[in-house]
């Protein structure tokens, strides 16, 4: 992109072009490579062949395997730029090669990137536009499966393989791998053991790979149910048949142990592939850094019970995978900045993520929330925030929900309040296809809102709490246990009794039993007996607003006996 910029002395070639976008996709700059790839008309002075597009549509697919949803959907945006260019008569796909065509690899690039963004009505029409042009064959079923699969929709799965039968074509090895992922994908453990066991059918005695790749699906299936007898029967009946365990087989072992914690088995896992001359990657050290990591795991080769310090072991095995040659991802940093950050040492996950970025690792979303956390608890609210805005103008990621409430907890920390909300109205912009789906999305914005009304308490701004409170009820959500208590604890640390009331019956119509003895503990803190006389002696009244003082003392005395204290409530004549 450099060399592009220098300007119109240098004339990059088509070819030049086409291998900067493959490269910029590969190393996570997505949207640089889609800007590229639509400039290139005004840039070369004709347009992206339909071999270039699909070839960046494959690459982007690739990635959004590991990157997400926001690759696939731009996955997804090229393919709706090529399907309607090409559409027009007379568009050329090259300069000299005539009129531009889909192909069948372009059109089951297209059918991936519907799948990928969740578009699996629009895979179908274009599985219906291959099927016209005589190239549907198994690739394209594969495609579909896997789609629905991810939408976890078991009857489209089916019918799709009842389609295939229809249309006269035979599942391949990966049909029945993509099975075997989906099934238990859903649960459906004894449709995945079907479906393995027609894969061996199918080979007729020959094992190959794909047996490897839907074994490991399988053990995963039982990792997932927390079934470790089911991973230990998989794993032997694997070996049995002559699978030998390859890399993600034992990714996934290690993943299994390190969920059941049992961490020792997983390291035990690790020197085995080692013995068998299999390369590990950091995709299958990251679960065991992980493990290391997390409070009263079951740990080192003596068995103990640690409950901190795990850091310290993953640091070296950390220092293990570099000596072995295996380059750590931006996931194996984050897993360590979380580490540090639950021993209460945001300055070493601080350092973690400057480390990183010595050793050029690019940071992702979750890197940016890690920095901005731990600055944030470190009392840096300045260099957060200068590392928020660096994840701004960082091109290669997405701003997320996540990073978004980190630094709105760290602006409401601050005080800085409207600097809080701009970020909540960001919240509310995010596109409604990148949010979290149903239960996960409310989630989210039940904690931002619990970050926004725990600000306004900090700085006593009873007002803007309750007019946060009021979005949240307005926006179909119910407070939780912590809003609860940080409106009762504002109430309270100002006097508001009737206010405090009317979070007691809130709290009771949900069913949320309060903390009398927390909120008894606060009180006592806070109203001292002379304050508790000041306010019965009457300089309200002295203010002239008798009627306002006879309410006050009312309503705090009820609230008294609310709280199981010593009251007047019963014995006063409120008349005065």
């Amino acid at each position: 992109m450099e060399m592009l910029a220098q300007g119109p002395e240098f004339r990059p070639t088509y070819n030049m072009c086409h291998t900067t976008c493959l490269a910029m996709v590969h190393c996570g700059r997505v949207q640089p490579a889609c800007d590229l790839l639509r400039g290139m008309g005004a840039l070369l002075g004709t347009e992206p062949s339909v071999i270039t597009v699909t070839a960046v549509i494959t690459a982007l697919c690739k990635q959004a395997r590991r990157r997400g949803l926001r690759t696939a959907q731009a996955a997804y945006s090229l393919w709706r730029d090529l399907h309607g260019r090409c559409e027009r008569p007379g568009d050329a796909a090259h300069a000299g090669e005539g009129p531009a065509h889909l192909d069948a690899p372009a059109m089951r690039a297209g059918m991936q990137a519907c799948a990928l963004a969740g578009r699996m009505r629009e895979a179908e029409e274009v599985l219906l536009q291959l099927r016209a042009a005589g190239g549907v064959d198994v690739r394209a079923f594969n495609i579909l499966c896997s789609g629905y699969a991810g939408l976890r929709d078991l009857e489209a799965v089916q019918g799709m393989l009842a389609r295939m039968a229809e249309a006269g074509v035979e599942p391949s090895d990966v049909t029945f791998n993509t099975l075997v992922a989906a099934y238990t994908r859903l649960g459906r453990m004894d449709l995945a053991r079907e479906s393995l066991q027609r894969l061996k059918e199918s080979a007729g005695g020959k094992l190959s790979r794909q047996h490897c790749w839907a074994y490991s699906a399988l053990i995963k299936g039982h990792v997932e149910q927390g079934d470790m007898e089911g991973v230990e029967a998989t794993l032997e009946e694997m070996r049995s048949c002559g699978v030998a365990p390859g890399r993600v087989t034992y990714g996934t072992l290690v993943d299994g142990y390190v969920k059941a914690r049992d961490l020792s088995r997983a390291e035990a896992v690790v020197r085995e592939a080692h013995e068998q001359g299999v390369k590990l990657t950091a995709r299958e050290y990251n679960p065991l850094l992980w493990g290391h990591c997390q409070p009263n795991a079951i740990g080192d080769d003596s068995g103990e019970v640690r409950a901190h310090g795990g850091v310290e072991k993953a640091l070296r095995l950390l220092q293990e995978m570099q000596d072995q040659g295996v380059e750590a991802t931006a996931e194996t940093y984050n897993i360590l900045m979380h580490g540090f950050m639950k021993d209460g040492d945001p300055h070493g996950s601080i350092s973690l993520f400057e480390s990183m970025c010595r050793v050029r690792i690019q940071p992702d979303a979750i890197s940016y929330t890690c920095a901005v956390r731990a600055l944030t608890e470190s009392g840096d609210y300045q260099g957060a925030e200068a590392m928020f805005k660096r994840a701004l103008e960082d091109a290669t990621i997405e701003v997320d929900e996540r990073l978004l409430c980190t630094m709105m907890h760290c602006y409401a920390r601050a005080g800085a309040m409207s600097r809080a909300e701009k970020l909540m109205g960001r919240l509310d912009d995010l596109d409604a296809r990148r949010r979290p789906s149903g239960a996960a999305w409310q989630r989210t914005k039940l904690k931002a809102f619990a970050i926004l009304i725990g600000g306004y308490c900090n700085v006593q701004d009873v007002d803007k709490a309750l007019d946060a409170t009021k979005r949240l009820y307005e926006d179909g959500l119910e407070p939780d246990d912590a809003i609860f208590s940080q409106l009762m604890d504002l109430f309270v640390r100002t006097g508001e009794w009737r206010r405090a009331l009317q979070v007691v019956g809130a709290m009771e119509r949900v069913g949320v039993a309060a903390d009398k003895k927390r909120i008894r503990e606060l009180f006592l803190r806070i109203h001292t007996r002379e304050e508790h006389e000041r306010r019965r002696t009457g300089e309200l009244i002295r203010d002239g607003d008798a009627g306002g003082a006879r309410s006050k003392c009312r309503e705090l005395e009820r609230f008294k006996f609310w709280l199981g204290m010593p009251n007047d409530y019963y014995e006063t004549d409120w008349a005065w």
